[in-house]
């Protein structure tokens, strides 16, 4: 733990900043905690100056924070901790890197804007897809007009969601990938893990906390 004088620099440096960042963006300590992977207890002591911030912590962090932008959040979080920034040794480094991949499948890490509503389209694109086949392979088919218009408003539906997605994103999180595409014909298994990439599309890949991003 931090000498008292340190403790309130970093009180009122890093810590201030950081909090400053989290309530700007609409953000509690349990709800920065969960996109971020890490403990409340963490975030608490950081922003309190008991505990010195390391640089895999300032990047995740400000990539939960702030994901269309964290890495000039970043910045100003590193230049704010100044000396008291630790460097991560390769466990804590893989640490966070798990904290992140964890935060991300269970849904509560963010993703940049453009590429979350890229999935959302394609997740709309393939559930729409899906639901048509289901009613073009019922038996009932050939006998019922309204499941022939029902169909083909669905793929319709399927396609302009699919053009709006634009190209397949793939999302890479450690060892897992998963890919999504909404112009592919199927039953919807857009989402299993692991899953090949269909190589035939153009592909957008996309690692969450990067260090190409911002």
């Amino acid at each position: 733990m931090p000498e008292p004088a340190e403790r309130a620099r970093l009180r009122a440096g890093f810590g201030a900043k950081l909090r400053v960042a989290r309530r700007n963006h609409g953000l509690s300590v349990p709800e920065l905690a969960r996109r971020a992977g890490c403990s409340r207890s963490l975030i608490e002591q950081l922003e309190s100056g008991r505990c010195r911030p390391t640089a895999e912590a300032v990047r995740h962090l400000a990539f939960a924070i702030n994901p269309d932008r964290p890495r000039s959040l970043a910045y100003r979080l590193r230049r704010a901790a100044g000396n008291s920034l630790r460097q991560d040794t390769a466990d804590g480094a893989r640490r966070w890197q798990r904290r992140r991949g964890r935060a991300t499948l269970s849904g509560h890490g963010p993703l940049e804007t453009v590429v979350a509503r890229s999935i959302a389209l394609h997740c709309r694109a393939s559930e729409a897809k899906s639901a048509a086949w289901a009613l073009i392979e019922s038996p009932a088919f050939l006998r019922n007009d309204w499941m022939a218009l029902a169909a083909l408003d669905l793929l319709k539906q399927g396609e302009a969601a699919a053009k709006a997605a634009g190209v397949q994103v793939d999302v890479y999180i450690g060892s897992r990938h998963v890919t999504y595409n909404g112009h592919v014909w199927g039953n919807g298994n857009y989402n299993r893990w692991p899953i090949k990439p269909h190589r035939r599309s153009p592909v957008q890949q996309y690692e969450p906390c990067s260090d190409s991003q911002d």
